[in-house]
Parts: C-alpha cells; structure tokens; sequence
C-alpha cells in the first residue's frame, strides 16, 4: 500500500495549509518543518508566504 504525500506548491495551497497550522497552536518558526513531515513543499515559496504572514501578524498587533 503507498502513501500519498500531499504537494504544497503555490501561495494558495502555502498559505491555506501555514493558516491551519498556526491555528492548531504551530508556531510561525516551526511552520515549514511542519509543512515538510506532511508533504512536499516548495520551500522558497514557503518562505515568502511565512514572511507575509508574519508582516500581516505584526502589522495586526500593532492595530491591536
């Protein structure tokens, strides 16, 4: 029996995928290795998608 990995390769797959994380209680530092023990992951755009998401939550808590 073969196990299928799941693929995480655009901004949208990215970004929906680190949102599920950080709301299980993942934090943002440990998203990508997270990301990589489920699937394949595109790292440079994991990269850019972690960054806009960290702006997006600094950006957040200064409003706050």
């Amino acid at each position: 029996m073969s196990v299928k990995k799941m693929r995480f390769e655009t901004p949208e797959e990215i970004n929906k995928a680190i949102s599920f994380l950080v709301e299980q209680g993942v934090a943002l530092e440990d998203v990508d290795v997270e990301l990589t023990k489920i699937g394949v992951v595109d790292l440079d755009m994991c990269v850019i998608c972690l960054n806009e998401m960290a702006e997006r939550l600094t950006s957040q808590r200064k409003v706050a």
